[in-house]
């Protein structure tokens, strides 16, 4: 588990599952919540370039990848398979 020091290179280890096993740092919590996030539902409902699109949802797996189900709360998810669902 990560040392929850934001300074630090280590990286984050997760248990797969969901809800997650780790909770993220408070940190990196609120800057999901805050930034990241609402950063990504902007894009995903406003862009019309499908490149775009596609990169932002690259960026949404790699977080998943790198910090698993802690990264995603229920408000998160609906952001995503919002956009899934419509793409489909």
């Amino acid at each position: 588990m990560h040392s929850g020091n934001p300074n630090t290179d280590e990286p984050y280890k997760w248990t797969p599952g969901f809800p997650a096993a780790q909770a993220l740092p408070q940190q990196v919590n609120e800057y999901l919540e805050v930034v990241l996030f609402p950063q990504f539902q902007k894009l995903l409902n406003d862009e019309q370039n499908k490149e775009v699109v596609e990169k932002c949802l690259e960026c949404i797996r790699d977080l998943a990848d790198e910090m698993g189900p802690a990264a995603f709360n229920e408000a998160r998810l609906k952001i995503v398979f919002k956009t899934v669902i419509e793409l489909l």
